[in-house]
């Protein structure tokens, strides 16, 4: 219990240690949309090396501001405003975690709350090496020559197609046979297709789209791949956020499996939107954990607690009012009332140092002393009553 009061008396801080490697970037500067997207370019038409290496650092350090906003956003827990709102593309993270929801500032923190657990446990770096993770992934997926690709997969479709029923994707790849046309890249051009109505998928098996026909509105008119390069800005931050989701399901798979951990889930199943490969939003039914969905049978809600503190000698009550008033035993027992009730205002009402002050009618320095000391006073029982046993 100690352990974890501990961290949680010295917040994680939302600067980045002075040895880590991206310390010194300036997370002020900004770049206009037409120079990122010129950066975007060079990085995706040159070929391995050191120099794509060079200029994804530069494309890394131009997003860096964009990633510690919202390292600050996940290690705070708490809703970022200005001018009393959250900026949009905040909102259009968060609201990935709350989908079919509306969106207010109740909603939007839950979802903030989500961010902020699914990084349990990790410092600042560790935090800021996830996000820049997702970010190089939505990096090197830009291709600026996209739409001239999807052109190219439509002339192969009506020359060496045309007296075919179905498009196999496969069959597609090989006919082609030339790079940056794999089944995978073959797969997302056709469906891009489909999605604007000129194709219609055939699936096969569990909805496993194998193949393709023509519709009605085929074939596309030449204005549909005269759209131009999607910006990098676009692009980049809207793949961020598929990548980001994806990493955080992974994430709680993980916490999940650890011994004593049991998966702690307020979304109802099929509440949480998450993509695919091709960066579609799916329903997902629930977070899978160690041992498949574990559903309230009551509520129909996915629940869990990390059960370790139940096997402490301690006192490891909940932090309720009734606790804040009667509790006179255990690991919280000799301290006052008071004291129980500025725990209680921290750790259960999570109110920030402001909101506490104001409570005890104390500065903000005051409260944080009395704070620290507390703590001090209940490390020491520990060491006592750990010794004993």
């Amino acid at each position: 219990m100690l352990q974890h009061l501990g961290q949680l008396a010295a917040p994680r801080s939302i600067m980045l240690p002075a040895e880590h490697y991206a310390a010194t970037w300036d997370p002020h500067i900004h770049y206009t949309p037409a120079v990122l997207t010129d950066m975007g370019k060079k990085f995706a038409r040159l070929p391995e090396g050191e120099r794509k290496e060079q200029k994804l650092l530069e494309l890394c350090q131009a997003f860096h501001g964009y990633l510690t906003k919202y390292m600050a956003m996940v290690i705070q827990g708490h809703l970022p405003f200005r001018g009393g709102e959250v900026n949009p593309d905040t909102r259009l993270l968060l609201q990935c975690f709350i989908p079919g929801q509306s969106l207010s500032k109740v909603s939007l923190g839950q979802a903030c709350r989500t961010l902020h657990l699914a990084f349990k446990g990790m410092d600042t770096g560790e935090v800021y090496d996830s996000l820049i993770f997702c970010l190089i992934k939505a990096i090197s997926r830009y291709d600026p020559d996209y739409h001239k690709k999807v052109q190219r997969v439509a002339k192969a479709i009506d020359k060496e197609f045309h007296a075919k029923r179905h498009i196999d994707i496969k069959d597609l790849s090989e006919t082609i046979g030339e790079p940056g046309y794999s089944v995978d890249d073959c797969t997302r051009f056709l469906r891009l297709l489909s999605k604007h109505g000129f194709l219609a998928p055939i699936a096969e098996g569990a909805n496993q789209v194998v193949a393709y026909r023509r519709t009605a509105a085929w074939p596309p008119p030449g204005s549909f791949f005269q759209s131009g390069s999607v910006g990098v800005s676009y692009f980049v931050t809207k793949w961020f956020r598929y990548f980001l989701v994806d990493w955080i399901k992974a994430r709680m798979g993980e916490i999940e499996a650890k011994e004593d951990v049991l998966q702690l889930d307020h979304r109802l199943a099929g509440d949480f939107l998450l993509p695919d490969q091709y960066g579609e939003y799916q329903r997902d039914p629930a977070v899978p954990h160690s041992f498949g969905g574990f559903t309230s049978a009551k509520t129909g809600r996915s629940v869990a607690a990390d059960m370790t503190l139940t096997k402490t000698p301690f006192d490891v009550s909940a932090l309720t009012l009734d606790w804040v008033n009667h509790t006179s035993d255990g690991l919280f027992g000799d301290l006052s009332r008071a004291d129980r009730h500025l725990l209680f205002c921290i750790f259960s009402r999570e109110m920030d140092w402001a909101d506490v002050a104001v409570t005890f009618d104390v500065s903000i320095r005051d409260i944080k002393r009395r704070y620290l000391g507390i703590l001090d006073r209940l490390r020491q029982k520990t060491r006592v009553q750990a010794r004993a046993a």
